[in-house]
């Protein structure tokens, strides 16, 4: 089986959340924000973890943020 592993996926996600942050953080007004906060909270959705829960949540707030400020 040639699957990506569960906490591989999570790094990369947690890697992506962080640089969205950032993204959002230097241009506010990107109108792909909310675009990509709802498929990272997507991919957050598919994860069995605490954690995931959490960060999806997270990105769940900002898409709700960004999609309101359009």
């Amino acid at each position: 089986h040639t699957g990506v592993r569960p906490r591989v996926l999570l790094c990369a996600a947690h890697l992506t959340h962080d640089a969205m942050f950032d993204w959002s953080q230097k241009d506010p007004a990107d109108p792909w924000l909310p675009h990509y906060w709802w498929r990272l909270a997507g991919l957050y959705s598919l994860m069995p973890s605490s954690t995931a829960h959490q960060r999806e949540t997270i990105a769940l707030v900002r898409f709700h943020h960004y999609a309101s400020a359009r």
